[in-house]
């Protein structure tokens, strides 16, 4: 079987033997609506399952 990965900026090519192969898992598809830097801001604004970023800075630098 051939499947084609990506590989850095393009994509490589590999064949698995169909003998070696027992299944193939596919990831699911997810809807996402923001990415690289707007994603980054987004996670340090709001937080999920934690206090702030600037909160544990203050808590770390307390027991210091």
């Amino acid at each position: 079987m051939l499947f084609t990965l990506g590989f850095g900026d393009g994509t490589q090519d590999v064949e698995v033997p169909d003998r070696n192969l027992l299944y193939t898992l596919l990831p699911n598809n997810v809807k996402y609506g923001l990415t690289g830097e707007a994603e980054v801001k987004r996670a340090l604004q709001e937080p999920i399952g934690s206090p702030r970023l600037r909160a544990l800075v203050w808590l770390y630098l307390d027991i210091m």
